[in-house]
């Protein structure tokens, strides 16, 4: 009977440690995830600013045409 609970208390814990390591990567790709939208984000501010030149650039040659 000894054997049968020191086989359970082996198994909780490592039961218990393949939980922590779930939540540990779970953690990780949250952070991964936050990551990434905040590469995303610059991204997309970038792209806004290449367009903004563009913008600025096609305007600027019109001028140059129209005079």
């Amino acid at each position: 009977m000894k054997s049968l609970l020191v086989n359970d208390d082996n198994h909780i814990q490592e039961v218990r440690s393949q939980k922590s390591e779930v939540r540990s990567q779970k953690s990780e790709v949250r952070s991964q995830k936050s990551e990434v939208r905040s590469q995303k984000s610059e991204v997309r501010s970038q792209k806004s600013e290449v367009r903004s030149q563009k913008s600025e650039v096609f305007l600027s040659r019109r001028l140059k045409l129209t005079t």
